[in-house]
């Protein structure tokens, strides 16, 4: 058994080791893996618990860029949307990667987070928003991730 499939067993030990950053780098490993294997749900789950693992983590530029990947990845993901509750869930997390990356100045993320709450809103505004910070910022992954968010 290679790392990548140990990967979920090797977070969940490090979770329960309250190792958070051990913890998360294994759990991004296992989802990634997940995801490329076409297992959604599993990948769904591994993203859910990376987010919760965040919130152990101090907020640095660093953990800013982690947290807008996690869930830039996993809203691309059909099913990541369960209930009302994880709707919540990823608005608040929308919220606080939001401000984190507005803090550590970095405008692409700012803009694919505002062309995801705009998707999920169907709030246009925000889309032009995204849009023009996306352009803004020279980011050309940001640019295509925004125009592919206002398309849907």
């Amino acid at each position: 058994m290679s790392v990548g499939e140990r990967s979920a067993l090797l977070a969940h030990h490090w979770l329960r080791a309250e190792e958070w950053e051990r913890a998360l780098t294994y759990t991004l490993e296992a989802a990634e893996r997940a995801r490329t294997l076409f297992a959604r749900p599993e990948a769904i789950n591994h993203y859910w618990q990376a987010l919760d693992l965040l919130d152990h983590l101090p907020r640095t530029s660093e953990r800013s860029c982690v947290h807008c990947d996690v869930l830039v990845s996993m809203i691309q993901l059909p099913g990541w949307r369960r209930d009302e509750e994880s709707q919540a869930h990823m608005l608040r997390h929308l919220d606080q990667a939001t401000t984190d990356a507005t803090e550590a100045g970095q405008t692409a993320n700012v803009a694919k987070l505002e062309a995801i709450k705009g998707a999920m809103h169907d709030d246009k505004a925000l889309f032009e928003s995204a849009i023009a910070r996306a352009e803004g910022s020279g980011d050309k992954s940001a640019i295509a991730f925004c125009a592919q968010w206002l398309r849907r």
